[in-house]
């Protein structure tokens, strides 16, 4: 695959999917405009692109501000002249929580930036390639869309919405030389860093999950010419997905523990107070010490004070079992024993 000359959109190409895409896109030559609202990954990922030769431009924008998305297709335009590709990656990732206990203003935000950035995005960028006859929209949608995942019904719901998009934009447009997928990833091994690799997964027959360079594989093989026959559809890249495990045998141990660690992801992990659930951003974040390839029975995590409201923590896991819905650890916390 070669993109010399193409201009590409990436959204969310600070961390994870996004930069893995942005940086093979950057191998293969193309021109390319990155989004992100992470201000300081954003420099990095730019700094390390324009590194490679690669003529780039940068926006810390929220997608989820209609303005801001014209403005980044403005700018675009009158710098490269043209936009041929669109990667729609960016969005509002998973939360462990059930529906009853959402708000609206969750909804609302996970529909603001999961559907309407993404139609914002296309929207303004559509009628340049309508004008040039040729055009590659992606779509990163999820196998929550595909599935509908308990206690994920917001970000189940906007996904699936995704795919919804994808299947009606790409009979509108086809015919005009637009191409418009969409990629489903399963399991990531770390949605929100840009250190890649892989971990056991019970979700996936292959036993792990996917690598970031994995995922970019294949949204770079659709936005191709190799790709010139294939439009309205929906590549799930799950490694063999088992669709959602059941979690209901562990519920009670989640109720009974002090603690209930959920939103594992790799190298980061929430934390729930059995009573009241943490924020999301800052609140209940913690990250890995120690190598997590042996299935996190040697792992070591460093818990935030302000999670606690006391003297930072230390966790030592000696077994876990983990669901869908979370992951259930048998550990030594403080130098006592608990059941979180």
């Amino acid at each position: 695959m070669d993109f010399t000359g193409k201009t590409v959109i990436v959204t969310g190409a600070a961390a994870a999917i996004g930069r893995a895409t942005a940086l093979q896109f950057a191998e293969l030559h193309a021109n390319l405009v990155l989004v992100d609202m992470d201000e300081e990954k954003l420099k990095l990922i730019h700094q390390e692109i324009m590194d490679m030769g690669v003529d780039a431009l940068a926006f810390p924008i929220d997608i989820s501000n209609e303005d801001d998305v014209r403005e980044v297709t403005r700018h675009t335009l009158a710098h490269f002249g043209k936009i041929d590709i669109l990667i729609n990656n960016a969005g509002l990732w998973r939360r462990f929580m059930p529906f009853v206990d959402t708000t609206s203003d969750m909804w609302k935000r996970f529909i603001d930036v999961n559907i309407l950035g993404t139609m914002y995005f296309a929207h303004a960028v559509l009628p340049n390639m309508l004008e040039n006859g040729y055009g590659r929209i992606i779509n990163i949608a999820s196998v929550a869309g595909v599935y509908g995942n308990a206690n994920m019904v917001d970000y189940s719901m906007t996904k699936g919405a995704l795919i919804a998009f994808t299947k009606a934009l790409a009979k509108e447009v086809v015919d005009k030389g637009i191409l418009v997928n969409a990629v489903s990833p399963g399991s990531v091994s770390s949605a929100d860093s840009d250190r890649d690799g892989f971990a056991p997964s019970e979700l996936a027959f292959m036993g792990r999950t996917g690598t970031h360079r994995e995922f970019a594989n294949t949204i770079c093989f659709l936005a191709s010419d190799d790709a010139s026959y294939i439009s309205a559809q929906n590549i799930q890249v799950d490694g063999c997905r088992k669709k959602q495990l059941d979690h209901r045998k562990n519920r009670s141990l989640a109720l009974e523990s002090d603690f209930f660690i959920d939103s594992f992801s790799g190298y980061r992990f929430g934390i729930h107070y059995h009573e009241s659930v943490s924020a999301s951003g800052d609140g209940g974040r913690g990250h890995p010490a120690a190598d997590m390839e042996h299935g996190l029975r040697r792992s070591f995590f460093a818990i935030r004070r302000k999670s606690f409201h006391r003297k930072t923590p230390h966790l030592s896991v000696q077994e876990y079992s983990r669901s869908a819905n979370g992951v259930f650890f048998n550990c030594y916390f403080s130098g006592t024993s608990y059941t979180l």
